[in-house]
């Protein structure tokens, strides 16, 4: 006998309750960063995809590693080594990048970000770290470490899928 309501097959539990909300609002910070990335774009007269080389070289020089060259950032952005070289070549023209050879293997090429660019960078996004600076100061000290574990925890699991991903493996498993 049933009262109506379907019955719903029993299995594995689904997310905690508050698993799903987060979830969602991750999703959209992440897909707001393109958007900011767009913005970024036009408001230095560049294209989203240099942008987006110029945030992965940022990004390198600031990790232990501290380089990177054009093989590994067509891999990151997803784009052949021919159409980073053109890349490498459009922003080292109009002074945002230069390449330089490995100290110790003159083989390999490294791309720098140049100061005017990082400059450039810093004075584009001043209003949004402001904005982002002023959410934050608004946050409790425990709050403001609950939410920074939940974004360097985020950021690993994405980091991990990423990477298996890459590897041709199965991040399921």
């Amino acid at each position: 006998m049933t009262d109506g309501r379907q019955q719903r097959e029993v299995g594995p539990p689904g997310p905690a309750a508050g698993a799903v909300p987060i979830g969602l609002a991750l999703r959209d910070l992440l897909a707001t960063y393109a958007d900011v990335q767009d913005a970024m774009g036009r408001s230095m007269g560049m294209s989203p995809g240099d942008v987006a080389a110029l945030d992965v070289i940022v990004r390198a020089q600031d990790s232990p590693d501290g380089v990177i060259g054009p093989g590994e950032l067509a891999r990151r952005l997803g784009i052949t080594t021919a159409s980073a070289t053109v890349m490498v070549d459009r922003l080292e023209a109009r002074g945002h990048l230069l390449r330089q050879r490995h100290p110790r293997d003159r083989r390999r090429v490294e791309l720098h970000l140049t100061e005017s660019a990082r400059d450039e960078v810093v004075a584009t996004l001043r209003p949004l770290n402001a904005a982002l600076a002023r959410l934050t100061d608004g946050l409790d000290p425990d709050r403001a470490a609950a939410v920074l574990d939940y974004l360097r925890g985020a950021t690993a699991v994405l980091r991990a899928y990423a990477d298996r991903r890459d590897e041709g493996d199965d991040p399921s498993a």
